[in-house]
């Protein structure tokens, strides 16, 4: 089983000819290359959370490329994946990327182009990583706050001043001040606008 933590290129082919090739030429681009037989033993060796692309072949016996990105999904893979195929067509494509796929490359296919596009499969699993990273810090910060505090931190957001606060929660506007200093402190930042971005942040909105 490859290391999750690594990016790593699964190539997911029947054919071990294409499997050879590819992890070659990418090994030689310095890419980490995991190569697999079908679909099943994929998703055996590498766990959900692992880091890195997959590049799968549309048309494999029992689970085809398609059924395996469905599955992928199903499971919680965050992975992209790049379908390739010797086969395909108008349809084909459309299919794979209204499935999901990030790509989809009909074989032969060029070298440059194809190191291009698992380049930009492996930044595309990063930057997504990093946000889930972030909405994870956010929620564990806001995780601090007591119930009454988020409350307090809800009606800040909505741009609500401290008195118009007190009204709606039927507590002092002192009571309200000491929350507001509480909960600034809890999460490390001073101002408002840095509340709203943390806040943002924690629903996935940034």
């Amino acid at each position: 089983m490859t290391d999750a933590a690594v990016p790593t290129v699964h190539i997911v082919d029947d054919d071990a000819a294409v499997c050879d090739a590819l992890g070659c030429l990418l090994e030689v681009a310095g890419f980490s290359v995991a190569t697999h037989g079908t679909a099943l033993h994929f998703l055996a060796h590498c766990p959900p959370e692992a880091a890195g692309c997959v590049v799968a072949d549309l048309r494999m016996p029992g689970m085809d490329g398609i059924a395996l990105q469905t599955e992928m999904m199903r499971r919680g893979y965050g992975m992209p994946i790049i379908l390739i195929s010797a086969h395909g067509d108008v349809s084909s494509a459309v299919g794979a990327l209204r499935a999901g796929a990030v790509d989809f490359l009909e074989k032969p296919f060029d070298e440059g182009v194809f190191i291009s596009r698992i380049d930009e499969a492996l930044q595309r699993d990063a930057a997504q990583r990093r946000q889930q990273a972030e909405v994870a810090s956010a929620c564990a910060l806001l995780q601090r706050l007591s119930a009454r505090e988020r409350e307090v931190a809800a009606q800040m957001i909505e741009g609500h001043a401290n008195k118009i606060i007190a009204d709606h929660l039927s507590i002092s506007v002192r009571t309200v001040e000491t929350h507001r200093a509480n909960l600034l402190d809890k999460l490390g930042i001073r101002t408002l606008p840095e509340l709203v971005r943390l806040w943002l942040q924690a629903a996935g909105g940034n």
